[in-house]
């Protein structure tokens, strides 16, 4: 079984076996259930979301609707789905970027990742991988620095947006390696994968399931994959030493807790958000 096919087999039984009983239970006659995806469609949190939309219809009785509002780094999605009535006819997709990046580098945004909404189940976990053009010429990480270090301000790299965790992984390797590559945000990684392949943009960090036929194809080269633990599904080294150590895409199913003008619920067991702190007091975000 291929490592994408246990993320899609993981996404329907975790679909499925956290919701709600009460979800469960509604036969859901007064509207339709939506899921709302801060991306635009055919990109993996799309195709991700249909996956688990699917598994939910079976059990329903009825199909859910997907809901692309993508932009604004997430925010655009989060506080659509923020502001949902908490009837359980609205879910969410959350992922890294939506809970934890954009609340941490934003001074100000609409929705608190805690306060807003209740955590049903992690829906996917997976690794990064350092991906390059093979145009480049770059077959491991350390050429690539070599690279960089020889032509500092001249290698474009892409990500899906600013503040995105393609661009703060990215970010972080710049630091630790002491190289200048210039950032080339696009809207979402649907416009990313073009412009990588036609060598607009010459590297960045992504899922495999996205790139992995472009890698087969020769097109693309993986240069390394930064895991936390496990087995990574191709043979390479972490990338530890290059100071970029256990970034992965996760990605958990949430349902509005409240109105932001009405009352708070109770937080469901499962899958829990952190709490994001700021200054020295350590004070977690207040809207």
């Amino acid at each position: 079984m291929t490592h994408k096919s246990l993320w899609t087999l993981n996404a329907l039984l975790l679909a499925v076996l956290y919701l709600p009983g009460s979800l469960l239970a509604q036969a859901f006659s007064v509207k339709p259930v939506r899921i709302i995806v801060p991306y635009a469609p055919n990109g993996l949190p799309d195709v991700l979301a249909r996956v688990v939309a699917q598994a939910m219809a079976l059990e329903l009785g009825q199909q859910l609707v997907i809901d692309n509002k993508a932009g604004g780094s997430t925010i655009i999605g989060a506080e659509a789905a923020a502001r949902s009535a908490p009837d359980g006819y609205t879910l969410f997709l959350m992922d890294n970027n939506s809970s934890s990046i954009t609340p941490a580098v934003m001074a100000k945004i609409p929705y608190d990742p805690v306060r807003d909404f209740a955590p049903i189940t992690q829906a996917v976990r997976g690794p990064f991988f350092l991906i390059a053009n093979t145009a480049l010429g770059a077959g491991s990480v350390q050429e690539l620095i070599a690279l960089a270090r020889k032509r500092p301000g001249e290698i474009n790299y892409a990500s899906p947006g600013n503040a995105t965790v393609h661009h703060i992984t990215m970010e972080q390797l710049k630091l630790m390696a002491k190289i200048d590559l210039v950032h080339v945000p696009y809207k979402g990684v649907i416009q990313v994968t073009p412009a990588l392949l036609s060598n607009e943009v010459s590297v960045m960090f992504n899922t495999l399931p996205s790139m992995i036929e472009h890698v087969k194809a020769g097109k693309l080269r993986i240069l390394a994959v930064l895991r936390d633990g496990g087995r990574a599904p191709v043979d390479l080294r972490t990338e530890g030493k290059a100071g970029c150590q256990g970034a992965r895409d996760t990605r958990a199913l949430c349902r509005p807790l409240r109105n932001r003008a009405g009352r708070g619920g109770r937080t469901q067991p499962g899958l829990q958000c952190q709490r994001h702190r700021r200054g020295k007091g350590g004070e977690g975000r207040r809207n």
